[in-house]
């Protein structure tokens, strides 16, 4: 069948269907699997119940297209153009809606939740969750009242003054989402990642944030009244930070949040940031190497796999920071405080997602511990080859299976310690 052909034959399709939702003689409900629907013009159909699983509308435009009540599961709109479609009560999990443009559009009560899909690999048919994606998204205006997207990516999509009342959004990601003016009003956004979203006026009133990741978010002009912050992780107020520096966390945060889909990941290497507190902050997989951190507050941080080597972190607090896979060789942390920091290991996955069995342990080979405060900190496995750490405070420290070649434990309190027998 020719291009043309095809499109024809889907364009009495979709007039049965209209017939038959309208109930006129010789209509046909439309019900069918991966049918290829690309880079056509459906605007102002009618396709309200249809059953269109999997199916690709890549570039499709479908303008005021009436899609409610249909069943859309794992069908792919990216790129399509949504303004102003109707998708009330419809079924849409496991699509990927990325970067489509679907300002105005009605969403309310649709069913956005993880599609469970069926893949091959290695040969084997293995069931996944695949989420909905709405990274990238134009949603602005958009009305999501009591629409279920749990779990759904919307990392860097633009949502101002649209209306997420009621909606579902446990575990959500809308890290360096745009939703100045937006309503959350009552919406679940349990543990939901909001990494340098940006939320002048949005309205929180009774909305359930407890666990939220809220890093460098300006709460400042939002509407709080009634929610719930219990255990969220909020943007602190600390000293002043210079705008260029938080400008480049927040982008980093986005890199991070995004898996690099926006955002820069953070080089400061060999510049001054002494005395800033950058507590909180999500530093993960950021070159620091040389960088001057001396006296600075990194209390509560994110540096999973940052870059450390040769930085002066003398008298800075790391205390309760996640440094899994961390680079401090050579660094010096000369009376610096690592109090319950977890410098564990850090598990290493295939490129399909799946354990390696393989880990990166800590790197801090010749650096400089001298009466650091290192009470309670995780140091298994942790690579501590010419380290010096006279005078440090091990006090409850793990140091089983690090390794301790040429390690220098002169004066330091090891009360409690636990190392390998």
């Amino acid at each position: 069948m020719t291009v043309q052909n095809a499109a024809i034959a889907i364009t009495r399709a979709i007039e049965a269907h209209s017939r038959f939702i309208t109930g006129k003689p010789q209509g046909k409900r439309l019900m069918t699997k991966a049918l290829a629907l690309d880079n056509m013009d459906l605007a102002d159909r009618v396709l309200k119940g249809a059953v269109l699983q999997r199916c690709s509308f890549t570039n499709t435009i479908l303008q005021r297209v009436d899609f409610s009540e249909a069943d859309l599961f794992a069908s792919n709109f990216f790129m399509a153009d949504l303004r102003n479609a109707n998708f009330r009560k419809t079924d849409l999990r496991g699509c990927n809606l990325g970067k489509a443009q679907m300002a105005d559009a009605d969403f309310t009560d649709a069913d956005l939740r993880p599609g469970q899909i069926v893949v091959m690999r290695d040969g084997k048919e293995v069931e996944e969750d695949q989420a909905v994606d709405l990274g990238g998204a134009r949603i602005d205006r958009a009305r999501m009242t009591g629409a279920n997207l749990n779990g759904a990516n919307l990392a860097v999509s633009s949502a101002e003054n649209a209306d997420f009342s009621r909606a579902r959004m446990i575990e959500v990601n809308l890290s360096g989402a745009k939703l100045n003016g937006a309503k959350f009003r009552s919406a679940k956004l349990r543990n939901a990642i909001m990494i340098g979203a940006k939320v002048e006026g949005t309205d929180f009133t009774g909305a359930d944030l407890s666990g939220a990741n809220l890093r460098n978010v300006d709460l400042s002009t939002a509407t709080m009244t009634n929610a719930q912050l219990e255990g969220a992780i909020l943007k602190k107020d600390g000293g002043e930070i210079p705008s260029l520096i938080q400008f480049l966390i927040d982008q980093h945060s986005i890199w991070i949040a995004t898996n690099g889909m926006a955002g820069e990941r953070a080089d400061f290497a060999r510049n001054d940031l002494s005395n800033l507190d950058l507590s909180a902050s999500d530093l993960r997989a950021a070159i620091l190497s040389g960088v001057n951190l001396s006296g600075s507050q990194i209390m509560n941080a994110e540096l999973l796999l940052a870059n450390l080597s040769g930085a002066d972190l003398s008298r800075a607090d790391l205390s309760g920071s996640t440094m899994y896979g961390v680079r401090l060789d050579g660094a010096t942390l000369i009376e610096a405080a690592l109090r319950d920091a977890d410098l564990s290991p850090l598990p290493l996955r295939k490129p399909d997602g799946q354990p390696s069995g393989k880990v990166m342990a800590s790197n801090l080979t010749e650096a400089k511990l001298v009466d650091a405060d290192l009470r309670g900190a995780v140091l298994r496995g942790v690579n501590l080859t010419g380290a010096d750490l006279t005078g440090a405070n091990l006090t409850g420290a793990d140091l089983r299976g690090a390794i301790l070649d040429g390690t220098k434990l002169g004066r330091a309190i090891t009360t409690g310690t636990k190392f390998s027998h």
